[in-house]
């Protein structure tokens, strides 16, 4: 059955993996087809990467209901709820085999941590300060 310290650790490896530059992420476009497989709206971008032989998918989604893992006030009157999910694809139809719970330990920060390592930012912060 589901391990979720082991899911935890795993997730650990990926974010060191991912900072470390040993595994690289690739922002996709979802087609209609995708989105409708997905339960909520994704907001923000999508990402993918192989690892070990295996696929994975990593989106940020906007839900209506369920367990959230944060939210981010937009006004007094409502608030926008927000998981991670992190999925494993079948590598042949990109299609979701299995998505880790939304509680599983350290999804935001891998997420964080693929958003930076994708936009490049220690590149785009040494460029900025170059001409100093």
């Amino acid at each position: 059955m589901f391990d979720k310290e082991k899911a935890g650790k795993a997730i650990v490896k990926l974010i060191k993996e991912t900072s470390d530059g040993n595994v690289i992420w690739d922002v996709v476009n979802l087609t209609k087809e995708d989105l409708q497989s997905i339960d909520g709206e994704v907001i923000g971008s999508v990402y993918t990467t192989g690892y070990k032989g295996r696929s994975f998918k990593l989106y940020e989604c906007k839900n209506e209901e369920g367990v959230f893992k944060y939210s981010v006030p937009i006004d007094s009157l409502s608030a926008l709820s927000v998981t991670i999910r992190l999925e494993i694809m079948d590598p042949n139809t990109k299609r979701g085999l299995w998505t880790f719970p939304l509680d599983t330990n350290g999804l935001i920060d891998l997420y964080n941590t693929v958003k930076f390592k994708t936009a490049d930012v220690d590149k785009v912060l040494d460029d900025i300060l170059a001409d100093d």
